[in-house]
């Protein structure tokens, strides 16, 4: 014979006394049952959390290679850039190998603007290179200076007050 949740709740209504019994068991249920959801809930919560927390880590380690290959890749764009400013010296076929290398992992990794920037300072190059001369010496350092500044701000100084000022010896 097999007893329900109503058998026994009848039978020890009767040997308890009444309504009394009744009450404290289902008050009884109650705290156990909740204390069960409460459970389940909270180790469904950690669950989350902890797979929240493995996302954020994996976010946060693809951000800082990033920034790590940005800076990389600032440092020789800005170097290779730099020899095309020089009036006295032309840049040699290596000097532009090394530009173009460092122009293409730029363009993989630099952010918008700085690819931008870059992109209106190889444009001005290739002009004054086209027509030497029709592109002020000014006007292709301010585009350096721009793309400097373009670099710092992406490498974790947005708010930068810095300006880079273009100096030959």
């Amino acid at each position: 014979m097999t007893l329900t949740l109503t058998d026994l709740l009848v039978v020890l209504t009767t040997a308890l006394g009444g309504s009394g019994a009744v009450v404290g068991l289902a008050s009884w249920l109650g705290s156990i049952w909740s204390s069960r959801i409460a459970a389940r809930e909270r180790a469904s919560i950690d669950r989350e959390f902890e797979a929240f927390r493995h996302q954020l880590a994996a976010i946060s380690d693809e951000r800082k290679d990033a920034g790590v290959r940005r800076r990389d890749v600032y440092t020789k764009v800005a170097t290779a850039m730099r020899v095309f400013l020089s009036s006295q010296v032309p840049a040699t076929p290596d000097d532009k190998k090394k530009f173009l290398e460092a122009y293409d992992v730029a363009c993989l990794w630099a952010s918008e603007n700085v690819a931008l920037a870059i992109g209106r300072f190889i444009d001005l190059m290739q002009q004054n290179t086209a027509n030497p001369g029709s592109v002020p010496r000014d006007l292709l350092k301010a585009s350096y200076v721009v793309c400097m500044h373009e670099m710092r701000r992406d490498t974790g100084f947005p708010d930068t007050k810095f300006s880079y000022r273009v100096v030959n010896f």
